[in-house]
């Protein structure tokens, strides 16, 4: 198994419930009550990846960040995300914004942005 690929071999999230994240109002008093999602880029192709390669071991690697972007979308959808009228967007891979921002604007889903994205 590679770490490469695959989310089997991630060390879990130290910073979990902490800062920006945190839902103490004394110490988040701007975002204590939003929802907040966190999700770890796992493909390297600001979740657009679509395919399976094989390394040079002959290892399997499987590019699907595409369908985990779709799948953590539908699942944000189902839980109110499509009631939703702003999006605060923070960490990462701002590429995500220009390859995902096509379809309708609820679907964005996007990180490193420090403004705030409306959806409607």
């Amino acid at each position: 198994m590679s770490m490469f690929g695959s989310s089997n071999l991630m060390k879990p999230i130290p910073f979990a419930g902490a800062g920006i994240l945190d839902n103490d109002q004394q110490l988040n008093p701007d975002f204590y009550n939003w929802n907040k999602v966190y999700v770890r880029n796992c493909d390297g192709a600001s979740f657009s990846g679509d395919a399976e390669g094989q390394a040079q071991d002959g290892t399997t690697l499987y590019f699907k960040g595409l369908h985990i972007y779709e799948a953590v979308i539908d699942e944000l959808m189902e839980k109110g995300l499509s009631n939703a009228t702003k999006l605060r967007t923070l960490w990462g891979n701002e590429t995500t914004i220009f390859l995902h921002i096509s379809g309708p604007p609820y679907r964005l889903f996007c990180w490193w942005s420090s403004h705030d994205v409306a959806l409607r």
